[in-house]
């Protein structure tokens, strides 16, 4: 789940949301790792330090 997170954030920034799992985007909401705003997802503080770390193990 942690090492997905980063192509789900690349599609939500591409707004093809739509092509996120529904049972992915109940894992991240219940994780506090996504939200809902205004009727979309958005990537919480945690959902963004989650994100960074992943970015940053895979570089290492």
């Amino acid at each position: 789940m942690k090492r997905a997170l980063p192509a789900t954030v690349e599609l939500l920034q591409s707004r093809q949301a739509d092509r996120i799992d529904d049972n992915d985007i109940d894992a991240y909401v219940s994780l506090n790792w996504l939200e809902w705003h205004g009727g979309g997802l958005r990537l919480t503080i945690t959902g963004r330090n989650v994100c960074a770390q992943s970015v940053s193990t895979a570089l290492a």
